[in-house]
């Protein structure tokens, strides 16, 4: 079914900011809406990523999404989403030009099923690289998933971590737009800081990593359920339930640690846990790769509400640091792909490439809305959620599950009852 444009200023044709040219509507949700463009002066392709009229009445909308372009537009490493321009339309409503992407996200990957052990280990280790110099620009990306992962066709193997909309920069001199008690992120991934709404630190977004590689390593993610149920469970400070197959495998020492209930004991560092996955990867015997399985093609229509902007772009941002002595291609050397700026990034890809279905995948359009209550009300597992914060958190909590529960079961012995007579 073709999308409708959600605003009829925007239709194909219009020119955005006096340099951009629109061409279609990609996704739309709402709060946000992702087109592809084309820039005038030389006609690069971009994801144009643009406020509906709905996002242009919420200040906190408007607010955030002039973050995100702040945020990302800092960073540089070649797995993170690159931000062409921003600026403002015209009447106070600011867009954002990403870098077109063409491949397919983790999350649709997934769906067919667990991954190949080296090539989830190569995605990993894209995604600290990111992270690295993310967190040393004092940026908390808070919002890891597989939907806000990318697998790129072009160039082959490059991953790229997407959506800077809820990120959080630490330096002092940023202003914070997140309000006290207030707790953002996706439940299934989410940090116990995070449902606690205490401060967050890279140790955050590495709990969110070890959940996203143990999830790739078993084609099922770790949480699964309600969110309101799986914020209960990491409120009362329970184990990672992680799969027993992972359990006996080689990685979950390091997972453990990752995922500790207190982000002091955690890793450090994206490169500390970077290494440790190197280092126990190296300890292996070679493992022989199966190629992804080639889902059906989807329309991109499909595959876009919702999301945010992803799409295809032929060119990667340089990498500022020094090389490395450690590669993603190391965790690979039988697969093929690029790397894009020497062995300090890169991600190999299978031997048969990632399988190309549209140029769209999701991403995050929508900054997260408040939702009133005194936990999360609930939502989709894979739906962002921002919640203000409860009070007496564990107690009240636990309690409210255990009146729940005893409802639930009074009211199947009555139904029970009934049905005998």
């Amino acid at each position: 079914m073709a999308l409708r444009m959600p605003d009829a200023t925007w239709a194909s044709g219009a020119i955005v900011g006096g340099a951009y040219r629109i061409e279609g509507l990609i996704g739309q949700g709402g709060f946000g809406s992702v087109f592809r463009a084309k820039r005038l002066s030389d006609g690069m392709p971009v994801a144009m990523k643009l406020l509906t009229r709905a996002g242009m009445l919420r200040p906190d909308a408007i607010a955030r999404f002039q973050r995100e372009a702040a945020l990302a537009m800092r960073l540089t490493h070649a797995s993170t989403i690159r931000v062409i321009d921003s600026g403002d339309v015209g009447n106070g409503m600011p867009f954002i030009a990403f870098e077109l992407l063409e491949g397919r996200s983790l999350d649709s990957v997934l769906g067919a099923g667990p991954l190949d052990e080296d090539l989830a280990l190569g995605i990993a280790d894209a995604l600290l690289g990111s992270l690295e110099e993310a967190h040393r620009a004092g940026i908390i990306h808070r919002d890891v998933k597989p939907p806000n992962v990318f697998l790129c066709n072009r160039p082959q193997g490059l991953v790229k971590l997407l959506d800077f909309g809820v990120a959080k920069s630490t330096l002092a001199s940023d202003v914070g737009l997140t309000g006290d008690g207030v707790m953002v992120g996706t439940a299934a991934y989410m940090a116990p800081e995070q449902i606690e709404t205490r401060d967050v630190s890279p140790g955050t977004d590495l709990y969110a990593v070890a959940l996203v590689l143990a999830e790739m390593l078993t084609g099922r993610a770790v949480y699964r359920g309600p969110p309101i149920v799986i914020c209960v469970d990491k409120a009362r400070g329970l184990p990672v339930p992680f799969d027993e197959t992972l359990r006996a495998g080689p990685y979950i020492d390091i997972l453990e640690r990752a995922t500790r209930g207190n982000p002091a004991v955690r890793y450090s560092s994206a490169a500390e846990m970077r290494r440790d996955l190197l280092d126990c990867r190296a300890s292996r015997p070679t493992m022989v790769s199966q190629p992804l399985p080639v889902p059906s093609r989807e329309s991109a229509a499909s595959r876009s509400i919702g999301g945010t902007a992803i799409l295809t772009s032929p060119f990667v941002a340089a990498d500022p640091r020094p090389p490395s002595a450690r590669s993603a291609t190391a965790f690979a050397p039988h697969l093929q792909g690029p790397d894009p700026y020497g062995p300090t990034q890169g991600i190999a890809t299978p031997r048969h490439g990632v399988p190309e279905v549209s140029t769209l995948a999701r991403t995050q359009m929508d900054p997260p809305a408040p939702v009133p209550g005194r936990l999360a009300k609930t939502v989709d597992a894979d739906s962002s959620i921002l919640v203000p914060k409860k009070r007496k958190r564990s107690a009240v909590v636990v309690t409210v599950v255990a009146l729940l529960v005893l409802l639930a079961l009074v009211a199947s012995v009555v139904a029970w009852l009934l049905s005998r007579r």
